[in-house]
């Protein structure tokens, strides 16, 4: 099964964790404790909203319990510099693990249970074509058919006859159980 939608805007990375200092006690008894503070970002906060909104309207409400891999495409608004035409692959900031966390952060008890549940993640980062939108496209395929041949008893497998998971989730030969 493969759910795939489409998150308009200009994709928002996950905000990164500051380092700080908690104080304990009275002074001058006071203790250091350091911490992480999470930073109040209202581009991440709506992001989330929009992706567990698209997300729930796909999935019909329900919370897959599967594994699943994901294929993300982030695509960001094109640069007055660039010469190249169409899409460009982005080297620049932010982090692509960092866009990652986000939708994955997103899609936790939307979607998905537990991000533990991903077994599987191709991601890529863009500036946009001439004539295209920033946006990021999700895919989430379920994994149930590869899993049961996995764990299935492959004692009796010949090299010749295994086969391989392509990513879309479907056996890229003609083994029929599971497709």
């Amino acid at each position: 099964m493969i759910i795939s939608f489409i998150i308009p805007g200009k994709p928002v990375p996950w905000p990164r964790a500051i380092p700080s200092i908690k104080w304990y006690g009275v002074p001058p008894n006071r203790i250091p404790h350091p911490c992480m503070i999470q930073p109040n970002n209202d581009d991440y906060a709506e992001l989330k909203r929009k992706i567990q909104t698209l997300a729930r309207e796909n999935l019909h409400g329900d919370i897959l319990l599967t594994p699943v891999r994901l294929g993300l495409d982030f695509v960001f608004p094109r640069i007055k510099t660039l010469k190249r035409p169409g899409r460009a692959p982005m080297r620049d900031a932010p982090d692509l693990d960092n866009c990652c966390k986000a939708i994955l952060d997103s899609l936790v008890k939307v979607a998905i249970r537990d991000d533990r549940q991903v077994v599987g993640l191709i991601a890529e980062k863009f500036y946009a074509a001439e004539d295209e939108q920033p946006h990021t496209r999700v895919e989430i395929y379920t994994t149930d058919a590869d899993f049961e041949f996995a764990k299935g008893d492959t004692k009796n497998v010949s090299p010749d006859s295994a086969t391989h998971t392509e990513f879309s989730g479907h056996r890229s030969s003609g083994d029929e159980a599971g497709c």
